[in-house]
């Protein structure tokens, strides 16, 4: 299994990425994109005589693909028909880079040169509490921002019918075309 993709203009999906195993749930689908966000955080750790500090110095978002867990039914396809799934599948894909750009400011204005004070014992103790709790902290407002993304990801898919209304399916290809210029 390869590891994830990050999205990148110049880098569009193959079939071979997909490489997890058909859902039989989802009998009704030829494919299933597994994406997702990874939000991260730069940080300095500030230290005093009597306390250690975590300050934020930016919030990056990238935008995930995951081989293991997306797949594509070959067998039930015909090559001349790949392309057509394999644009609508980087579309989902895109939707995720699209969002990504759109959180990061959120993010950045609520936790850009923040500063959290570190508790514990030790130096080594206090770093690991602010890490953890500042991760917490960035996922939990990550995942009230989430909502908005998954709206526009199951518009994309009701609009296309998975990628089958062409005429829509074009309109939107013309939209995430626009990320790579």
């Amino acid at each position: 299994m390869s590891e994830d993709i990050i999205w990148k203009k110049d880098r569009l999906l193959q079939v071979d990425d997909f490489q997890g195993v058909p859902d039989p749930s989802q009998n009704k689908l030829q494919a299933m994109t597994g994406t997702t966000f990874l939000p991260q955080t730069d940080y300095d750790i500030i230290k005093s005589k009597s306390k250690t500090k975590l300050k934020i110095n930016f919030v990056f978002v990238q935008a995930i693909f995951r081989p293991s867990i997306s797949w594509f039914k070959k067998d039930q396809l015909h090559p001349d028909n790949w392309e057509k799934l394999l644009k609508h599948e980087q579309g989902h894909f895109d939707l995720v880079e699209i969002y990504a750009r759109k959180f990061e400011p959120k993010l950045n204005q609520k936790f850009k040169n923040k500063s959290f004070t570190c508790k514990g014992k030790t130096d080594g103790e206090k770093e690991k509490f602010c890490i953890k709790e500042i991760k917490k902290l960035t996922e939990d407002y990550f995942n009230k921002l989430r909502p908005e993304y998954i709206i526009f990801d199951e518009k994309y898919d009701s609009d296309t019918k998975h990628g089958l209304d062409k005429d829509k399916q074009k309109e939107y290809d013309q939209f995430f075309d626009e990320l790579r210029n």
